[in-house]
């Protein structure tokens, strides 16, 4: 064999060699991209199921979220009904005595009552807050007004405990603010109290008020100091989470949901103001926040304002002002009827059972403003507004129309407004606050005709 045949033959069994080796090598590597590539794809699955996971996740946990807040504005309803005839009449019984200690029983009946509207509050907003819906208003209002009225709510309670107040309100405060007066107020009422709840016997209260105005601005400083218990510096910050207090002996001691700073954090927070503590245990604390509202000049007259005119300068001497009430619980007609005939101004109550027969009464008689119940058969508040908005004449149609409700969900209040309701008014009433809107709607009516 000559040595060209020999070199022919090792580089052909090298070609081969290499040939058999680059083949293996690619059957490998094919191997390992198409394993690479089972792998992406079982990956992509995994994450397809993942995000398919995740959305169910989602839907479900929206659906129990829309079910815990159908679930509270149920039972707050049918807890407020009851509720709202209990705290009525025994504050129109009250109202009737000419101290609290002529009937302490009527007067513990009161402060029990006012306590399970509180806790009931209390819930629903929390509530209301983590699920995102908290809807704020955004009206003028005067912060002085709103300050004087949350801090007088209180003034019964420092009382029982011997605890006084005192108030330093800047005199320089701006008359009118635009904002969401009663979370303002909600606040306020809920760091006072708290002040109070965990303040001893004869101790002091301070409370200050102040304003640095900027650009149209005025950011409001509001700070309540108490000489009670105090709060531990590893405890400032769980005082702010829901369901808790400082210690797990306290809401034995002094009562509460442990939901009211959690509550007050979240609605100052909402408001794009800042809150803050400072605290040492069997010294005292102080809580302070501070909220930015527009300035506003004034230009119409606030509720308070009118219901300071007396209403019968606005009608004829023996002239008549004709309510008319649509409820179709027995008790809370009798309830609202008696309470406001109860402050001795000219007015007459009428009363229908559903929307049905409110339609009916007002072809029959002429009426200043109208109390709507929401919920009713035949015809609810809702349907009867839009009936008497779109399908009445003049006058008839512009009527004045307050809602009353024991449905406490912004949606509901926001859907009453849309069908025309000109405000609406929460179940327990405040007779008080009845009284200032009927006054207001029914002057604004007579002064516009």
């Amino acid at each position: 064999m000559s040595l060209l045949t020999i070199i022919v033959t090792v580089l052909l069994l090298a070609a081969l060699a290499y040939i058999a080796y680059f083949s293996i090598t690619m059957k490998k590597a094919y191997k390992k991209l198409h394993d690479q590539q089972d792998k992406i794809e079982n990956q992509k699955k995994d994450l397809q199921n993942t995000n398919l996971q995740l959305i169910e996740a989602k839907i479900n946990a929206e659906q129990l979220s829309d079910f815990k807040s159908q679930f509270l504005a149920n039972i707050s309803h049918e807890i407020r009904t009851p509720l709202n005839a209990i705290i009525g009449y025994a504050k129109l019984m009250e109202a009737k005595s000419k101290t609290k200690e002529a009937n302490p029983y009527l007067f513990n009946i009161i402060q029990a009552s006012d306590n399970l509207s509180i806790i009931i509050d209390d819930l629903l907003d929390f509530s209301k807050i983590e699920a995102g819906k908290m809807v704020l208003e955004t009206i003028n209002f005067r912060p002085l007004e709103i300050i004087t009225q949350a801090i007088s709510t209180l003034k019964f309670k420092a009382e029982e405990k011997n605890v006084s107040i005192e108030i330093h309100i800047n005199p320089q405060l701006p008359r009118v603010l635009k904002g969401d007066p009663n979370r303002l107020s909600q606040i306020i009422v809920n760091l006072i109290s708290n002040a109070i709840k965990f303040s001893h016997q004869n101790q002091n209260i301070s409370i200050e008020v102040d304003c640095s105005e900027n650009n149209d601005t005025c950011n409001l400083q509001f700070a309540v100091t108490d000489q009670g218990i105090g709060i531990d510096e590893n405890q400032l910050e769980s005082i702010f989470e829901s369901f808790t207090q400082a210690q797990s002996d306290t809401s034995r001691f002094y009562g509460g949901t442990g939901l009211g700073l959690a509550i007050v954090k979240r609605l100052v927070s909402l408001q794009n103001g800042t809150l803050e503590v400072n605290s040492k245990p069997n010294v005292g604390s102080t809580f302070s926040f501070q909220i930015p509202f527009p300035v506003i000049s004034e230009t119409e007259p606030t509720i308070s304002q009118i219901h300071d005119e007396p209403i019968e300068h606005l009608f004829q001497e023996g002239e008549n002002i004709h309510i008319l009430l649509v409820e179709d619980n027995l008790i809370n007609q009798e309830l609202a009827k008696d309470t406001i005939l109860s402050w001795k101004e000219p007015f007459d109550v009428d009363i229908a059972e559903n929307g049905k027969e409110a339609i009916e009464a007002l072809q029959k008689k002429k009426y200043h403003l109208i109390l709507m119940d929401i919920q009713m058969p035949e015809m609810d508040g809702h349907e009867a507004t839009q009936y008497i908005r779109t399908q009445m004449d003049a006058p008839f149609n512009q009527i004045p129309i307050i809602g009353m409700t024991a449905h406490a969900f912004a949606s509901e209040k926001n859907q009453a407004l849309e069908n025309g309701m000109d405000e609406y008014i929460i179940k327990p009433f405040n007779p008080e606050e009845l009284k200032q809107k009927i006054f207001y709607f029914v002057t604004r009516h007579k002064r516009l005709r």
